[in-house]
C-alpha cells in the first residue's frame, strides 16, 4: 500500500531477531520503521517507530498514510 501511494518502502523478512532488524534499520537511517507482527496483521495496522528509537504506537494503515501525507505537506 505504501508503494501504491508513491512512498519508498523495503521489507526485511530475514531470520534475524526483531531487535536486530530494528537496530540495523535505525543505523540505515530509515525515517520510519514499521513493525508488523501477528496482532498487527489481524488488525490491519502497523507499529510505528522512528530512527531515533521513538515508538509512536500502533495505527491503522490509512491513519499512517494520512500522517505521512501531513508530514510531507509540512516539509514542502
Amino acid at each position: 500500500m505504501l508503494k501504491k501511494e508513491g512512498y519508498y518502502a523495503d521489507v526485511d523478512d530475514s531470520s534475524k531477531t526483531l531487535q536486530k532488524k530494528i537496530r540495523e534499520n535505525q543505523l540505515a537511517q530509515y525515517n520510519y520503521i514499521l513493525v508488523v507482527g501477528k496482532d498487527e496483521i489481524e488488525n490491519k495496522s502497523v507499529n510505528i517507530r522512528t530512527r531515533d528509537n521513538v515508538v509512536h504506537g500502533t495505527k491503522t494503515i490509512p491513519e499512517f498514510l494520512a500522517e505521512l501525507a501531513r508530514v510531507t505537506a509540512e516539509f514542502q
